[in-house]
């Protein structure tokens, strides 16, 4: 799996915007995910990343090339993915870690009920664990013993 991140809309003054797709390895130009993610500063050491998605989000695919990815879009064009908000906390000088709060990230798909995202953020890698869930909690989708790890590479 491969994950794309780039920082859009600088000069918003209300916390970074960045735009990421998932894809995978063997098919990078069609993402299966992608998403806008906003990260504000909640408290001294503690961040909220609020997640997006895009209509039609196929005709933006490999954006994440252009200099100034989705800047014919406004935030307000977006649609919030309610509960689904992951939050960070500082937890010592080099690593933020995060997660989503309780059930209320919709499934999205499969019969999954919810969601959960885990993530770990150092400078050189992207450690983020998300399953699927059904009503009774049993795990439908996603890695049973820890998230996928993403190393940094600069392109």
């Amino acid at each position: 799996i491969r994950l794309h991140m780039k920082k859009i809309w600088s000069d918003n003054q209300d916390g970074k915007w960045i735009y990421a797709e998932m894809t995978a390895a063997e098919n990078p130009d069609k993402p299966y995910t992608q998403r806008v993610y906003h990260i504000t500063q909640t408290g001294n050491n503690s961040f909220e990343s609020s997640v997006f998605k895009l209509s039609n989000s196929l005709r933006f695919a490999g954006e994440w090339k252009n200099e100034n990815p989705l800047s014919s879009l406004t935030p307000d064009s977006l649609k919030g993915l309610e509960g689904c908000d992951v939050y960070f906390t500082l937890v010592n000088d080099t690593v933020f870690q995060g997660s989503t709060r309780d059930t209320g990230c919709p499934g999205g798909r499969s019969d999954a009920k919810y969601v959960t995202s885990e993530v770990s953020i150092t400078k050189n890698e992207i450690i983020r664990w998300d399953r699927g869930f059904d009503e009774n909690g049993k795990q439908l989708w996603g890695p049973e013993k820890g998230g996928y790890v993403f190393k940094r590479i600069d392109e």
